[in-house]
């Protein structure tokens, strides 16, 4: 993976931490509107409960117009993620994969009830956003 800010790589596996969630959001350039309804249902957790991470595919770059607060972008630069995942780099249709503290992947959702419903779940309803 290349950080879409610094150009520094970064391992798959270095995204992950054993003290809070991870979200791997994936999606093309020409979806990325999309993948904001993905990341809504989570603005309500803290970074200490849960780092983001949107993850583009190979020689992508984001857009200087973008507004991620709180959100990582990445190129997979080496098609690890995408294919690590069994996940399509041109698919029109954004995918987020949560990862939990202990690397297991806890869910996979590509619509923003399928977060809701993890989120709420987990972390209870008093952290998701209407």
């Amino acid at each position: 993976l290349t950080g879409a800010k610094k150009d520094t790589k970064t391992r798959l596996f270095d995204l992950f931490s054993p003290s809070k969630h991870v979200a791997l959001i994936f999606t093309s350039i020409a979806s990325v509107e999309s993948a904001l309804a993905l990341i809504e249902p989570l603005k309500g957790l803290g970074v200490d409960d849960l780092r983001q991470v949107l993850i583009l595919p190979k020689d992508s770059r984001p857009s200087s117009g973008w507004n991620f607060s709180d959100v990582e972008i990445v190129s997979d630069s080496e098609e690890h993620a995408y294919t690590g995942y069994w996940l399509r780099p041109d698919s029109i249709t954004p995918a987020a994969v949560i990862v939990r503290p202990d690397s297991m992947v806890a869910t996979f959702a590509t619509t923003e009830a399928g977060i809701r419903k993890y989120v709420d779940a987990v972390f209870g309803s008093a952290w998701v956003i209407s």
